[in-house]
């Protein structure tokens, strides 16, 4: 087994998250990423987030789309990587390995699915709002450390247009903001509007 270890944020391609071929198992063991589609004209959009206790072989997979897809790695991160023969023969001998990574497969799959319908059905404004809800769940204190150029590359959108709702929300007492820093308000709730 070998561990994989970022310890300033970066982007990677998928290839050198793992260091290893497509048919690796690996987790991630402390930390999160991003996992983003890049348009021809470099926008990003995030695909899913990925957290502690997650990890799916199929990811790396992703290098064949007409897309450019990569990981976004926010905080440290420490990520278990199993050589790709072991990684066979487990896929191959353990039910549990199999039934790990074909659950794996479909959260992922969820995810990608609960995007789309974001995309197609919901408005931006939700959509920042439960993305400030995932960090905000991960926060201390309820201070999350992001810049609107980050939340604007999650959302597939402009730093204008996330900097404007993040006013207006700052505005309707939801939160307050800080140079790289986003704080909530406990006492409010994101998804009720005022």
């Amino acid at each position: 087994m070998t561990v994989k270890t970022f310890l300033a944020p970066r982007q990677v391609d998928l290839q050198s998250l793992t260091g290893a071929g497509a048919d690796a198992l690996w987790v991630i063991v402390q930390g999160s990423i991003n996992i983003l589609i890049e348009s021809l004209d470099g926008r990003n959009c995030r695909l899913l987030r990925m957290g502690a206790g997650e990890g799916s072989h199929s990811l790396v997979s992703l290098h064949k789309l007409r897309f450019y897809v990569k990981a976004s790695i926010e905080k440290s991160v420490r990520i278990y990587v199993v050589e790709e023969e072991l990684s066979r023969k487990l896929l191959r001998d353990n039910n549990y390995v199999r039934n790990a990574e074909a659950a794996s497969n479909v959260m992922m799959f969820e995810r990608l699915v609960n995007l789309a319908g974001d995309l197609a059905f919901s408005n931006l404004r939700e959509r920042l709002m439960r993305c400030l809800m995932e960090y905000g769940a991960e926060a201390e204190n309820g201070e999350i450390c992001v810049t609107h150029e980050e939340l604007a590359n999650n959302l597939g959108t402009s730093r204008e247009v996330v900097s404007r709702l993040l006013k207006d929300m700052a505005k309707e007492g939801h939160l307050s903001m800080q140079r790289k820093r986003i704080i909530l308000n406990k006492d409010k709730t994101l998804l009720k509007h005022d």
